[in-house]
């Protein structure tokens, strides 16, 4: 049955308005907008955003599986926000300018497994001060992130380890602190004992940690230090765990770049 419209005049009548020109004539309630043959054009352009987003995240990941990409995809994005908190702690580290290195390329080289779900083994960065290495591993690990790295990151600093390791013979280490550098993807321990070799508590507290991940597979650690006599700095049990399944070894030397993050 056709509507009738009146007007505000008693005595007149207007034409009977058809059901396309009511749907023209009503608004959508979420947008407030009208619609356009009985649509809303806000809403169809956000179905087609977000149309165009899942396809991207299934065409990032390669597969058909939209709820394990869109997994995969919030896991990379959180933990790409959490380094860069990290690198937001060295500020200069962070904007600095690119210096072309070969040890720049090695550890880019070496992260680049990361992006692809597979384990690049362990790795070292030893060299003297200023020459770049946390530059390197913050900025590897970034890019690893914005590839398709998903796991979880830790970076120790020194405060850390003094945090979780034994502080005498008769103190035990952190239980928290080391379950989480136990199971976290990559573990980054930067610059922990300075210029002195490692004493006994030290040394077995690394060789703990590296012993439980190298039997968990596909859980790599990078260790930064300026020591450079590493089997006399680390001695012959944490070489041999450094070893398992593999590991890097990248030499830093010639002049400090500090005076170019400025």
């Amino acid at each position: 049955m056709s509507a009738i419209v009146v007007t505000g005049r008693d005595d007149e009548l207007m034409a009977p308005a058809s059901l396309a020109s009511l749907f023209q004539s009503s608004r959508c309630g979420y947008h407030d907008a009208n619609l356009v043959d009985g649509r809303c054009p806000a809403c169809a352009a956000e179905r087609e955003q977000e149309a165009a987003k899942r396809a991207r995240v299934l065409t990032r990941w390669q597969t058909d599986d939209y709820q394990a990409a869109s997994q995969a995809e919030a896991a990379r994005l959180n933990g790409l926000k959490r380094w860069r908190e990290v690198m937001g702690q060295f500020p200069l580290i962070r904007d600095a300018p690119l210096i072309p290195r070969p040890q720049r390329n090695q550890v880019l080289a070496w992260a680049r497994p990361l992006s692809h779900s597979h384990a690049p083994g362990n790795m070292v960065l030893s060299g003297d001060r200023g020459r770049g290495k946390t530059w390197d591993i913050l900025h590897a690990v970034e890019a690893a992130y914005r590839g398709w790295f998903r796991g979880k990151a830790i970076y120790a600093d020194r405060e850390l380890w003094l945090r979780a390791r034994p502080v005498s013979p008769f103190a035990r280490h952190d239980p928290d602190l080391l379950g989480q550098w136990q199971r976290t993807d990559l573990l980054v321990i930067d610059d922990a004992w300075g210029d002195s070799p490692l004493d006994e508590r030290e040394t077995d507290f690394l060789y703990l940690i590296l012993n439980r991940r190298c039997n968990t597979p596909n859980r790599p650690t990078v260790l930064v230090t300026n020591l450079s006599d590493l089997r006399t700095a680390f001695g012959y049990a944490v070489s041999d765990r450094l070893r398992s399944p593999a590991v890097t070894v990248i030499e830093y030397g010639g002049q400090s770049l500090r005076g170019s993050a400025h």
